[in-house]
Formats: structure tokens, C-alpha cells, sequence
């Protein structure tokens, strides 16, 4: 079971300042009880799992509840989070939703003209009109290594809490199975939204200097590592449609010598493509000495 912090306000919740009617991004902290109202795209950025229970589900599952692990996420209709340190709550009204109810005519379904993208596009198009408003950042303007790149950003927001979270790095990349105190320090947790037009490559780079998970809004993504700083040396590749969530980070921690009171990452070569026009989150976790 998830520890819940009676000491702090439960279900403390904050939305970030680029959210609007079309795309929502709240935090809720020390999660209990606490409803999801409509569909959303649910990420678990806390460190302990976040069962969840629909009320009208079959009773012996009820029972056996579901949960998000941390950094997973699922797009979640009307359901009651249980316990969670922290979540992210990504609501749209454009968020894609299966076709279930076409017909079939025998064996093969009815072929219909059909535009599959079309809520898609109320999300990338009313980010497309902000874009143009000077509402979002150009990439090339915050980063010169992907200048001339189909790229745009909202400003980066901090959870807005009191002080930063105290984490474990080596639980944070995988590195260990459990969280030691001895080994956990202060991290600031950012999140902001991506934009890019279909058939973007968003620079080859490997050098971050916190850990960053990335959450599909819109549209079909790629995440590719790669073993040098060229494309044709790919040898992984993450897909990622709306509500998928990168459960594993990329970095580990390693030493520098001549820091050894900092925190370093090291970064396979990777980037992000956008297969179509995709609108995505990242939360980055930066070590509080930055």
C-alpha cells in the first residue's frame, strides 16, 4: 500500500500555466480517493505504484485492484485513483478514442471514409494558432543545436511545491531495485509540452543533465536510440501513441572525477521524431544543484 502523508494536504493539486481548453496539465500530490472526472491520460511520476478502481467494475476485481507503476500511464475514463504520491492529469476533449462502435457486415467491417486523425488534429491545430499567436517557444531560440528545426516548446514549469523532492538517482534509472536513503538527494521536477510537424527529426544528442521521461499527447511519436550521432546507427526504437509514457529512462548515473559532489547522467545517442504532427509532455528531474 502507498504511504499518504496525512500531514500534508491531501490531494494538493496545481495546473500548469500553459494548460487551456484544449490541452489540461494538472499535479496532484499526495494522492487519496481522488476521482478522474471525463477521459485523461494519467502519468505516474511518483516513485511507489498508484492502484486505481473503477466503481463500477466487476466486484472480485475491485477486490485485486490495478495500478500505475511509476512513470506509466494510461488514458483513464471516470475512475478513482486510490493512493499516489504524484500524478500528472492530462485532459483534452480531443484525446483519441478508439472507434468501437462500427458495424460489421459478416466478416469484413463496413469500409467507411473516414479521417483517423481528425481528433488529433483539434489538439495539434489549436497548437499550430498558438504557435503563430508567439504563444510557444521556437527550439532553435532556446537550443542553437537544433536551430532550423521544426520545433516548438512551452515554458518550462516546476511543480509547484515547497522545496524540492528527495530521490534516490540510482532508483530513478533502474540501476537499483529499492530506494536507499543514504543514496537520495534533492530534485526539482519540470514539465512543459513539445510540438512538431509530421516527419520531424528533433536532433541526435545524448547530453542531458537530468532525467527526463516523455508522455505522447497526440499523434504517433518515436523515440530511437542510437549508437553513434547518425541515423542509420539506430538500434532501438520506442512508438509512442497518445497516453504512452517512456517507463524507462534512458541516462544512468555515472562518476566524474573531477565533480564528485555533483550528479551526472550519461545519455545513449537518441532523439525524438514525430511520425505525425505530435504534441507531447517531458518531465525532467534535475538535481537540485543545478
Amino acid at each position: 500500500m502507498v504511504f499518504i502523508n496525512m500531514c500534508n494536504k491531501v490531494n494538493e493539486t496545481g495546473t500548469f500555466r500553459y494548460s487551456n481548453e484544449n490541452v489540461n496539465v494538472k499535479w496532484v500530490k499526495n494522492v487519496h480517493e481522488y476521482k478522474v472526472c471525463g477521459r485523461a491520460i494519467v502519468v505516474n511520476i511518483g516513485m511507489t505504484k498508484a492502484p486505481y478502481v473503477k466503481d463500477d467494475e466487476i466486484e472480485i476485481l475491485k477486490k485485486y485492484t490495478k495500478s500505475l507503476h511509476r512513470w506509466e500511464s494510461a488514458i483513464l475514463t471516470d475512475i478513482i485513483i486510490k493512493e499516489a504520491e504524484l500524478i500528472l492529469v492530462i485532459n483534452s476533449p480531443s484525446l483519441n478514442k478508439p472507434d468501437f462502435y462500427n458495424k460489421y457486415t459478416g466478416f469484413a467491417p463496413e469500409l467507411q471514409a473516414k479521417d483517423l486523425t481528425r481528433q488529433d488534429l483539434i489538439i495539434n491545430e489549436s497548437v499550430r494558432e498558438e504557435i503563430n499567436q508567439g504563444k510557444w517557444l521556437y527550439g532553435g531560440d532556446l537550443y542553437p543545436a537544433v536551430k532550423g528545426m521544426m520545433l516548438w516548446q512551452t515554458k518550462q514549469e516546476l511543480i509547484d511545491l515547497i522545496g524540492p523532492f528527495n530521490l534516490d538517482p540510482y532508483y530513478l534509472t533502474g540501476q537499483s531495485d529499492k530506494q536507499e536513503d543514504s543514496r537520495k538527494k534533492p530534485f526539482n521536477i519540470k514539465c512543459y509540452l513539445w510540438f512538431a510537424p509530421q516527419q520531424s527529426h528533433c536532433g541526435i544528442h545524448n547530453n542531458h543533465t537530468y532525467i527526463e521521461i516523455h508522455t505522447q499527447i497526440s499523434g504517433v511519436g518515436h523515440l530511437p536510440k542510437f549508437s553513434k550521432q547518425d541515423v542509420t546507427t539506430m538500434y532501438e526504437d520506442y512508438c509512442m501513441a497518445s497516453g504512452f509514457t517512456t517507463t524507462k529512462p534512458y541516462c544512468v548515473v555515472t562518476n566524474d572525477e573531477t565533480e564528485p559532489s555533483k550528479i551526472h547522467f550519461t545519455y545513449p545517442w537518441h532523439e525524438y521524431y514525430a511520425e505525425t504532427d505530435c504534441v507531447w509532455l517531458v518531465a525532467e528531474y534535475h538535481p537540485a544543484q543545478e
